[in-house]
Parts: structure tokens; C-alpha cells; sequence
């Protein structure tokens, strides 16, 4: 399952589902939406609602779960609602919510990426 887990002290979970806005990436031959975000009442789980469209045709519409533990987040996608499909759209979604992971958390926060298979995408 394609994944990225971002470590750091300082991620606030409360935050990345407040800064959160509708992001549309417009890609080759896809297009992302990335539209809502969830977060649970214990605060260590978000889910973020998302669609991708390639070649105009194939519409894929699940959820990426962000999960918290202790100093890291697993950026993933949602067991319940996983695509059959996982091209580059939704490699490349799960990418782009770990970038707005970053861009939400200052520099300073040093975060970084531990362990991922989407080298490629990142």
C-alpha cells in the first residue's frame, strides 16, 4: 500500500485539519481533488476526502488517512474506501497531502520523512 510517514515533535494534527482547504492539481493526464478534511474527536486521525480523474474518463473517489502516533504521521490511503486503481493520481495525491503537511509546519519544525514507497512522487 503505497504510504509516507512524517516524523517531527511538533505536528499538530488540529492544525493541519484547520489550514486545510480544497486543493485541484492539474497533472498530465489526471486531475486531484483533494476536498474535505475529518478529524476525529481523540484528535490523532483525519481523513481526507479525494478524487481523482485520469484521462478524463476514470473517476476514482476515496478517502487518505492520516494517522497520528506519538511523533509521526502515516499518510495513507483509507483501508475502507482503497482504490482498485492505484495509478500515479493517487500516488501523486498522497504525496501532495504530505506537502501540505510541510507547508503547513514551519521549517523550523524539522520535519522529515522517514519511511515511504513513493520515492518517485515526492
Amino acid at each position: 500500500m503505497p504510504h509516507i510517514i512524517i516524523e517531527g515533535k511538533s505536528i499538530n494534527f488540529e492544525s493541519i485539519h484547520s489550514c486545510f482547504t480544497t486543493v485541484i492539481v492539474r497533472k498530465n493526464n489526471y486531475i486531484i481533488k483533494l476536498e474535505d478534511s475529518f478529524l476525529n474527536q481523540s484528535k490523532d486521525l483525519i481523513l481526507i476526502k479525494t478524487t481523482v480523474i485520469e484521462n478524463n474518463n476514470t473517476n476514482q473517489k476515496y478517502y487518505i488517512q492520516l494517522m497520528k502516533k506519538e511523533n509521526r504521521v502515516t499518510v495513507r490511503l483509507d483501508p475502507t474506501t482503497d482504490p482498485l486503481n492505484k495509478n500515479n493520481g493517487v500516488k501523486t495525491s498522497i504525496a501532495k497531502v504530505a506537502d501540505i503537511i510541510f507547508s503547513i509546519h514551519k521549517e523550523s519544525d524539522n520535519l522529515s520523512i522517514t519511511k515511504t514507497n513513493l520515492e518517485a512522487f515526492i
